[in-house]
């Protein structure tokens, strides 16, 4: 007895077509997904997270509308971390003070600098990056992007972002200054 071929029926038709195109999916989605993990570079694709962190950054004297040399003490506790390629890490910070002629007026202009952080394994990251400021929403975003150049993500594109409230620029115009800001801060590495 000789068996005919079964045409599939035209209602079966469009469940074949979405089975193999969820199965050609699935192919491209986990090639997408190991690929980073096998690839030699330091820091993967979205490699490092650290979310809902904050900063407090401390002028002394007070900042005012005239240069004058400044001591400025920066404290960074990055939220909780999380990292592909190194998963033993899970927070981090940075803290560090510096010493230069600073004004209210600077406060917006775009700079260059190198900021270390350091994680919960003692291990470190330095960065060197490029500061720009803009106001979004009534609130002063300040941005660090660059490259980590030494210490662990080597190579890693870094972006450092600290959103504060709106900049009260009136306390630069009182004899005391502007004496501190506060924000949170977003960590990403890539």
């Amino acid at each position: 007895m000789r068996t005919l071929p079964v045409k599939p029926s035209p209602s079966s038709r469009p469940r074949r077509t979405l089975a193999v195109l969820f199965a050609a999916l699935a192919l491209v989605l986990g090639g997408l997904l190991t690929a980073p993990a096998a690839q030699a570079t330091p820091a993967a694709l979205g490699d490092l997270v650290c979310p809902a962190g904050n900063q407090t950054v401390s002028y002394s004297p007070g900042l005012t509308n005239t240069s004058k040399s400044t001591t400025i003490a920066y404290n960074a506790t990055l939220g909780v971390c999380a990292s592909l390629t190194h998963p033993e890490i899970t927070s981090g910070g940075s803290a560090g003070t510096v010493v230069a002629p600073y004004s209210c007026l600077d406060l917006l202009n775009t700079s260059t600098g190198t900021q270390t952080f350091t994680w919960n394994t003692g291990q470190s990251s330095v960065l060197s990056f490029t500061r720009t400021v803009t106001i979004l929403n009534g609130q002063t975003v300040i941005t660090l992007t660059g490259t980590i150049t030494s210490g662990l993500f080597t190579g890693g594109h870094a972006v450092f972002t600290v959103v504060e409230p709106a900049l009260q620029l009136t306390a630069c115009e009182t004899p005391q200054g502007l004496t501190s800001l506060a924000g949170v801060t977003t960590l990403v590495i890539t």
